[in-house]
């Protein structure tokens, strides 16, 4: 029913209504992608592990101007 509903739509998303996010939502009536988390997840710890590289680099700089 779903995928009849929607047929001619517009608005392919890749991070919010992709593919995965449309058969999830088939099958388990809710819209997810667990390739779109594990990315989201990725990006996250990347941003985190560089603002803590730069929040030292910044701590010792000072620390070596006193």
């Amino acid at each position: 029913e779903k995928a009849k509903r929607v047929i001619g739509q517009k608005g392919y998303d890749l991070i919010c209504c992709n593919c995965e996010h449309f058969a999830t939502e088939c099958r388990y009536g809710v819209p997810i992608s667990r390739q779109v988390d594990i990315i989201g997840v990725l990006l996250f710890s990347i941003v985190l592990l560089n603002g803590t590289k730069l929040i030292s680099s910044i701590s010792k700089t000072g620390a070596s101007q006193k």
